[in-house]
């Protein structure tokens, strides 16, 4: 049973219409946040990560952020050195995951 089929055909026209704007404007939210709020949320994140490496004098720190997520690489003197780094980035507001891909003398750290 088809409760559209008693409705006049000139009064699902606007309803029709109204349902094609409303996913027109909720998509064209998602896809604009995807193009300028991320940018801007990771560029924000960089900032504060690097200066919170350089307070530590360790800004040459390798990251790469993605949204909320960071992800640190290359190489340190010590265990203690790439916790310290870790713990620092884990600190920065607004980070919600660091992955470490630090390596000391040819060995990962986790």
């Amino acid at each position: 049973m088809n409760l559209m089929s008693n409705v006049p055909s000139h009064s699902k026209s606007p309803a029709i219409l109204l349902l094609l704007l409303a996913t027109l404007i909720i998509s064209t939210l998602v896809v604009s946040s995807h193009y300028f709020v991320r940018p801007s949320l990771e560029f924000d994140l960089k900032l504060k990560i690097t200066q919170s490496l350089a307070k530590q004098d360790l800004q040459k720190t390798n990251f790469f952020i993605k949204g909320r997520d960071v992800v640190i690489s290359g190489q340190v003197k010590g265990k203690h050195e790439a916790q310290k780094i870790k713990r620092i980035i884990e600190n920065v507001r607004g980070v919600r995951q660091v992955t470490s891909e630090l390596v000391i003398k040819n060995q990962t750290v986790e």
